[in-house]
């Protein structure tokens, strides 16, 4: 159950940013994305835009799998002593 949150919290940012680039009129990442290539483009922007949004997306993934682990602390104890 926990892998799935993690996993789907990670797709949810997925969803998120996307819907704001299809929509263009989000004030999040997506926004931000859809907002420095209008107009000319701002290539460097958009790159730390999209860099931005996986440091997020890692960020979420890591703050998960410690609750994880500290959450299910004997799941984890007995799968590092058998591998």
């Amino acid at each position: 159950m926990a892998t799935g949150v993690r996993i789907s919290a990670v797709v949810g940012l997925v969803v998120v940013v996307s819907f704001e680039l299809v929509a263009g009129n989000g004030e999040g990442i997506g926004g931000y994305l859809l907002q420095t290539q209008s107009g000319g483009g701002r290539r460097d922007l958009m790159l730390a835009g999209a860099v931005w949004a996986g440091v997020l997306g890692a960020l979420i993934n890591v703050g998960l799998v410690a609750l994880e682990r500290r959450a299910f602390r004997w799941h984890t104890v007995r799968t590092e002593a058998s591998a």
